[in-house]
Order: structure tokens, then sequence, then C-alpha cells
């Protein structure tokens, strides 16, 4: 996907690797690398979003000196051809965005934080304007170039949950489960599979996503309902009726959430994972006036403290569970210690490191671990046969376990593998397939 997304501009595509992203981020650029890049945008080769969050990300990172010079070099060029947007956006005198965002691209490129009434721009820009996708994408660089505070986290988050679409639900218990909407790049996506089995035993449970998104292309829980032909759901009203027929409900965001959908192909060509990767999955389209216990999935450290300040900071998610799954997803791997973080709010997070025992589901059978036809991957976890089984039923245990529902979370990881085993879960697939409109 990306090779033909970035066919016509390889020089960029390279530079924004060695500039924009990746641990590499600020390894200098040499006189050809440059020279290459700023060929490419004068040809008009690159996408718009591709040039502004590579300028923005070269404009925010420390440069050397003979970057400066060549860099200023190539900016008479774009003066003299005229490409207002892209001199701008490199530091000449050209077509600034409306205001504020004239003002607001300035400050991050001069390593400005943002306040909460500049953050609710930002959303509103990216959202509502009609700023060109060039714009869009140096802000969103900006922001994740110089590092967002946790303040600007929260006050993005809020401005977030403003424009998102809700439906207030009224269910005693609701799970909403939080996997990363650009999916698992290195195993099978089992974040569906822990709805399933979760609501089958008794909890309503709502799992979203979307499907081909970048930097990561990775699988997700749309992508694993289309190929196992779940209807797909038109609206969240439906989502409600579905969850108080059988207790689970999945979302895609084409329809949970289009205007952020419509972002994608910007998002892609940018190459970079912006703020909303890490906030998108947390929008909560349907919410329990009752609990309503938020799962979501974290790698990086920083994320222990930044996401309940965000989610707790905005009021709407009662209790949140913080799960260290792979590649950021809600899925515990059963094989070794397991991170997971639970609380009611921001300063009351509890962490607890969880080492399995060894006789702890021992009784799985053998399976693949990796999906080749998913209905067959699907009839083979959720009758908890291999690994994959084995990692979805410790998921739900400890779901299970934070939400009151068993005394202890080795209670809940037998309760769900026992769900497996006896065709339960199967049956839970079954109506989920049969669900009609």
């Amino acid at each position: 996907m990306t090779e033909k997304l970035f066919a016509a501009c390889p020089q960029l595509h390279a530079a924004m690797k060695a500039k924009g992203i990746g641990p590499q981020g600020s390894r200098a650029l040499t006189a050809e690398e440059i020279a290459g890049v700023f060929a490419e945008i004068q040809a008009g080769s690159a996408p718009p979003a591709l040039e502004g969050a590579f300028l923005a990300a070269f404009r925010i990172l420390d440069r050397t000196p003979e970057e400066e010079r060549i860099f200023g070099e190539h900016r008479q060029r774009l003066a003299i051809l005229r490409h207002p947007e892209t001199l701008f956006l490199a530091g000449g005198e050209g077509q600034r965005p409306a205001a504020p965002y004239d003002s607001i691209l300035k400050k991050l490129l001069d390593h400005g934080e943002l306040d909460s009434g500049e953050c609710q721009a930002v959303v509103r820009g990216l959202l509502e304007t009609e700023l060109s996708d060039r714009f869009k994408a140096a802000l969103l660089q900006g922001l994740r170039v110089k590092r967002e505070t946790p303040e600007e986290m929260r006050a993005l988050y809020k401005a977030l949950l403003g424009h998102a679409p809700r439906r207030e639900v009224f269910f005693p218990d609701l799970v909403d489960i939080a996997e990363p909407y650009d999916g698992c790049g290195r195993g099978p996506s089992l974040g569906f599979y822990v709805a399933v089995v979760t609501s089958c035993l008794g909890l309503p449970t709502a799992i979203h996503g979307t499907r081909g998104l970048g930097p990561k292309y990775g699988r997700t829980c749309v992508d694993v309902m289309l190929d196992l032909g779940v209807p797909r759901l038109s609206d969240l009203e439906e989502a409600e009726r579905l969850i108080q027929e059988i207790g689970f409900a999945g979302l895609d965001q084409e329809q949970a959430f289009p205007a952020l959908k419509s972002l994608q192909p910007m998002r892609n060509a940018m190459m970079k994972r912006p703020f909303l990767a890490t906030l998108e999955k947390l929008l909560c389209p349907l919410h329990s006036q009752g609990r309503h216990l938020l799962v979501c999935g974290y790698v990086h450290r920083d994320y222990k403290a930044l996401l309940p300040h965000a989610i707790f900071g905005a009021g709407l998610a009662q209790e949140l569970l913080l799960m260290r799954g792979a590649e950021g997803s809600i899925v515990l791997d059963s094989s070794r210690k397991a991170t997971v973080l639970r609380g009611t709010a921001e300063n009351n997070m509890e962490e607890e490191t969880l080492e399995w025992p060894d006789d702890l589901l021992g009784g799985v059978a053998g399976a693949p671990d990796s999906p080749g036809h998913e209905r067959e991957f699907a009839a083979s976890v959720l009758a908890g046969r291999g690994k994959a089984a084995r990692d979805v039923a410790m998921s739900v245990g400890e779901i299970l376990y934070v939400a009151g529902r068993t005394e202890s979370r080795n209670d809940g990881c037998n309760e769900a593998l026992q769900a497996m085993t006896s065709g339960r879960a199967l049956e839970q697939l079954r109506r989920i397939l049969g669900f009609k409109k």
C-alpha cells in the first residue's frame, strides 16, 4: 500500500523516515537528499500532506548549519516557482492559513505549547474547516514532533469528544474495548474475540475500529468482522439495539465518526501517527449512564499517566482498565508477565504485574496461532484451542475480575475458557452473524 502511495516521491518518502519519524528522526540530511526533496515538491509529485508533515518536522527538529544553508537556497526557488503554501511552511513569505491557524502553526514551529482554546481550534480545523491537507498535516506533525504535553492531550481529547457522535445508552454495565485503529501487524487481531467471549458471559460489550489506516496498516477488529461476515451496523442506534438483543456491538469508524474517517487519506500520506491515533479509540461512541468500563491497550510507559489524565479529565468513563498488550492492543500475552492498571480516577490508578501460574489454562489444546482463513481461526479460538485462545481467555478474565464478576482473575480466566470449550462463545458468534437489521 505504501509503495503505491509514495511511488512518485521516493526522495521525500526517504527523507521523512530520516527526519520526521522513528528513532532516527533527527538525522541530518545531505545536500543531495534535500535537493531531491525539493525537486519532488517543485514537480508536484508528492502528496500535499507529506509535504506539510516533512516541512513541519524539518523546521521543528534540530538542523545543522549546512542543512539550514541548503534548505534556504531551495526555499528561494520555491518563491520563484510560486508554491505559496509550501513556501510559507518552509519559512518564506507564502500563503498563510486563515486565522487562527497561522498563529497556531507559528507557535508549534517555535516549539510553543497550545492553550485549551488553541487545541479546540486545531480539532475544529481538522474536522470542519477548508484547511488544505498540507496545513492539516503540518498541524498534526507540529504537535507530534515537538511532543504534545499532557495538558494539550487532555484539551485535544475534550475537543474531539465535543465533535464525536455519541449515543447515551442505559445499561448497568458496559465494557468499551479500545483497540488501536491501525491494528496489529505482527500477529492476529484478537480484540474482536475478547469482545465476543466477554459478551457471552453477560457483560454487554462494544468494540470499534477502522481499516486501512497507516502507518502500520495492521489488521483490526473491523477487518476480522468483515472477513467473518458480521452484519455492518448503519448507525449508533442500531448498535444500541444489537447490545440490547445479544450483548455485543462492533462499530466501524465510517459509521461511528464519518468526519474523522474522512481524514484517513491525509493521515496515511503524512506517514506519522498523530495525536488522533492515541485518542480516537477513546471516544466512547456508545456511552453508558450506568457503569462504563473503558478497556484500553497501551505500549509506551508515558501512557500510564497520560491516558488517565486525559480520560478522567474529560469526565466520560467511570472506570479505566489499561492493559499492556501486544502492539498496544488489550490482548495480554499469556506466555510472559503482563502489566495492567485500573482505577476510577487519575490519582487512584493501581498498577499490577501479573504472572500466570504454569497450570492455569494448561488444558488448552494446540492450534495454529495465525489465521489462514478467518472463519477457521475463529472456530479454533472460540473453541478454546491454541495460544491465541489462551491469550483471549486471560484478557477476558482480567476484564471480568475488574468488572466485579469474579472474585479473582484466575476465576475469570477459567470462566472464559469454560465459555469457549463448552460452545457458548461459538454460539454467541452465530448470534452476531445472524443479527437481522
